[in-house]
């Protein structure tokens, strides 16, 4: 997990660098690619606050990787295994 976290902070920081750009070209003082990654990610970030915030909810309230109707615990009958 912290090889992971370095490995893209590593990336980060070179994508940020003007000289790496393939444009040679900087926004603000950065890479053109790392300007477009962070962009994206805020773009990202700023959608699913309006989602939520546009009364969405149903996503943001379910129980943790609970996949199963409980239904098959009380009605094991009427729920049969496909191709058993």
């Amino acid at each position: 997990m912290v090889a992971t976290w370095v490995r893209v902070a590593r990336n980060g920081t070179r994508r940020a660098d003007i000289s790496n750009s393939y444009s040679g070209e900087g926004i603000l003082g950065m890479g053109v690619p790392f300007v477009i990654g962070m962009g994206f990610l805020l773009l990202g970030a700023i959608l699913l606050a309006l989602w939520r915030l546009g009364g969405n909810e149903r996503l943001f309230d379910r129980k943790g990787l609970e996949t199963v109707d409980p239904r098959v615990l009380t009605e094991p009958d009427e729920y049969e295994c496909p191709g058993a």
